[in-house]
């Protein structure tokens, strides 16, 4: 626990070094979490939940031809096996920071400029299935908590789509602090190291400078929604862009 002497001081790192270089916060006042780099993965989510192909030894480069091609970016062969990884394991490698806003309670910034294209973080905390997520989304909007849930929809070329839920509320990484922005600088792309369970990692969309704060569009790609929604679901959106939709992405499913 943080003492009350304590509450105003910066802290020299959130993860007690976790990660491979030390993230601050501006103060200590944040939400109290078990710092992790990486997913935690229950054993029942470990079993291959995608469909493999009919392609010989590697998958061919058409995804037109090829299921795993078109759904996971040429990651998987017959038996759903990865042959590929798109990005690698190897944690938060910069420098970022984490602060408290006016109107969206915690973000995070760099402080280094950023190239467009740069891995900058993945969104990592519990795999949970769907129905434990749906109960915790409703336990704590009874209890008027903050919710962290991220829902990873990818759709496969047989039509089927695939969930993953991570919640970082209670087990989470600096990217839990990252906030929405209909117009982000950063991207969440699915990916697989070494698991069939996708990791959701954030990509520089942009070139960002340091200082920037880091956003991502948390409904993946952009959903259309009324600036006068009358879901009582719904938040409104701060991000305060022109391209502002007026309310946070909200997955009905939960």
């Amino acid at each position: 626990m943080r003492s009350t002497h304590d509450e105003l001081r910066a802290v020299e790192d959130i993860s007690n070094g976790a990660e491979p270089v030390p993230i601050p916060a501006a103060d200590s006042r944040y939400p109290e979490f078990e710092y992790v780099t990486c997913n935690l993965v229950p054993p029942e989510a470990a079993i291959p939940l995608y469909d493999g192909c009919d392609c010989v030894l590697n998958c061919v480069d058409t995804p037109d031809e090829c299921g795993c091609e078109f759904a996971h970016g040429h990651a998987y062969g017959a038996a759903g096996r990865l042959l590929s990884t798109p990005a690698d394991a190897r944690g938060v490698r910069l420098p970022l920071q984490v602060f408290p806003t006016m109107e969206k309670g915690w973000a995070v910034r760099t402080m280094a400029n950023l190239l467009n294209g740069t891995f900058v973080a993945e969104y990592a905390g519990e795999i949970i299935g769907s129905d434990e997520a749906s109960r915790r989304w409703r336990e704590r909007k009874e209890k008027g908590t903050g919710n962290y849930i991220l829902c990873v929809r990818e759709h496969a070329a047989n039509g089927r789509t695939y969930r993953t839920n991570i919640d970082p509320t209670d087990r989470g990484n600096v990217a839990r602090f990252i906030n929405h922005s209909c117009d982000p600088n950063l991207v969440m792309v699915p990916v697989r190291i070494n698991q069939i369970v996708p990791s959701a990692a954030l990509f520089a969309l942009r070139d960002i400078e340091a200082g920037e704060e880091l956003t991502f569009d948390y409904s993946g790609a952009g959903e259309v929604s009324q600036v006068d929604s009358g879901d009582a679901n719904r938040i409104r959106c701060a991000c305060g862009s022109e391209l502002c939709r007026g309310y946070l992405p909200y997955d009905s499913a939960l």
